[in-house]
């Protein structure tokens, strides 16, 4: 059953009195997790807890990669807790792996850390179990090559 909308909302559609666009509880609750992946802390001005911790580690150095992905995965989970009720015995889980993008011009590769986000649950209506997974490129560093 399709009772949920789909965001991004097309404001023009609603202005005009058309439907818009609706999706299931499944789909609902990864488009909420999506989006508070996707903004940071102290970016929604209602909310400045609504988000993901993410930009604060920008340009960071930091010391110790198993203690990054702890305190991501720990401060996904709380504003999952907090924010999507839809969901119970929520568990957040981070990993990291790198993406190499070559540029052929000029002999430079581009590395991004990549962040891979698994989210588990249970949809709290149905009991049933949810799984949600999504990779996010960060922080670039660029390779030089002489060849």
């Amino acid at each position: 059953m399709n009772e949920f909308y789909r965001i991004p909302i097309d404001f023009d559609r609603l202005l005009q009195g058309q439907l818009l666009d609706r999706c299931n509880i499944r789909a609902s609750i990864d488009q909420h997790i999506r989006l508070m992946i996707l903004t940071s802390y102290r970016e929604h001005a209602a909310d400045r807890r609504f988000g993901w911790i993410t930009s604060d580690f920008d340009f960071e150095i930091l010391r110790d990669l198993d203690d990054y992905k702890k305190v991501l995965a720990s401060s996904l989970k709380e504003t999952i807790e907090a924010r999507e009720k839809r969901l119970s015995k929520v568990e957040v889980t981070v990993s990291m792996g790198e993406e190499v993008n070559a540029s052929g011009t000029l002999h430079m590769a581009a590395v991004k850390q990549s962040v891979i986000v698994d989210v588990n649950g249970t949809i709290a209506r149905t009991e049933e179990p949810y799984y949600f997974q999504t990779v996010i490129l960060i922080s670039p560093t660029v390779l030089g090559s002489n060849t």
